[in-house]
């Protein structure tokens, strides 16, 4: 079985993997021509079922990931006490709502998903996309403990970028957070993991595969990100081959204590297996972590996805 770590002050025992569920509702990840990228609803049923059979406690989804919180409700509504639940509330436009719209808003989107995931509570529910303008509101904390009463556990921010995290993190009512963190993007180990660990916020890290660029899909990759094909071919050397990417990149993430649980983006039950399956071989040794450090990009641009142009 999975091992579990503490998920911060939220006192949630979250496994090392856990399954991020937007592959089951949307188009994501890097193409490959006459290959589909979501699964269908069949096999969305079977990695689902899969991954709580193999351990996973914590499913993360989304209001924007299309289909997936319906798809965990209909799946998975007879097996709610086995999983940690979180789910997100966009808020990417809303920094400048009053207070009691504000409010208003996460209530309904709190409402929303609730009757899609078929359960009564959230055990995390975060903003997503979360900028530093709205997370520095000082009537954030109060309203969310408003809107979210008898329904919502902790309250996080899933965020994009350095300073969202550090603000993010200096929040009182923030008990969780989470970032971008892979073998290629390690900008969070500079000093946001340093300081959620001394807040005690709990850590999740998501785009540990960089969607999909860190498999052999980084082969489709477009021309304007070169650096980054290059940079992976790097890492490929590292691991022993193309094949062994994904290994690497897990191991890699879960060798920081810093990090409580890596999301793991799965299209079948197998790429939940073999997660699951690396996790358990368990940290890198200090030749590997030393020989992927010395790898950098120049650009950190091409390290965002949300920049990226994928056809």
């Amino acid at each position: 079985m999975l091992n579990k770590r503490r998920l911060g002050r939220t006192g949630l025992e979250v496994s090392e993997i856990s399954l991020g569920c937007v592959e089951i509702g949307i188009e994501y990840g890097i193409p490959v021509a006459g290959e589909p990228r979501r699964p269908a609803e069949a096999e969305a049923e079977r990695l689902l079922h899969t991954a709580l059979d193999l351990g996973i406690n914590h499913l993360d989804t989304a209001r924007a990931y299309g289909d997936s919180e319906a798809i965990i409700g209909r799946v998975l509504s007879g097996r709610r006490e086995e999983f940690i639940l979180t789910t997100k509330i966009p808020v990417h436009k809303q920094q400048d709502l009053p207070t009691a719209d504000l409010k208003q808003h996460c209530r309904e989107s709190l409402e929303t998903s609730l009757r899609a995931l078929r359960t009564d509570r959230i055990d995390v529910l975060l903003l997503h996309t979360a900028g530093p303008e709205i997370l520095k509101r000082e009537d954030l904390g109060e309203l969310l403990s408003e809107a979210g009463a008898g329904r919502v556990r902790s309250f996080g921010a899933s965020v994009y970028g350095l300073e969202s995290a550090r603000v993010a993190i200096a929040s009182e009512w923030c008990e969780c957070v989470q970032i971008a963190y892979s073998i290629l993007d390690r900008r969070p180990a500079v000093d946001v993991l340093d300081l959620a660990g001394a807040r005690d916020v709990g850590v999740v890290a998501r785009s540990v595969l960089l969607k999909g660029a860190l498999t052999w899909r980084y082969r489709n990759l477009p021309d304007e990100l070169e650096p980054l094909r290059q940079a992976v071919e790097e890492v490929a050397e590292i691991a022993g081959g193309v094949q062994a990417l994904p290994e690497l990149a897990y191991r890699y993430v879960l060798s920081d204590r810093g990090i409580q649980t890596a999301l793991v983006g799965a299209s079948s039950a197998e790429e939940v297996e073999q997660a699951v399956a690396f996790a358990a071989r368990g940290p890198l040794d200090d030749d590997q972590l030393a020989r992927i450090r010395a790898i950098t990009l120049a650009d950190p641009a091409v390290l965002d996805p949300s920049s990226w142009t994928l056809s």
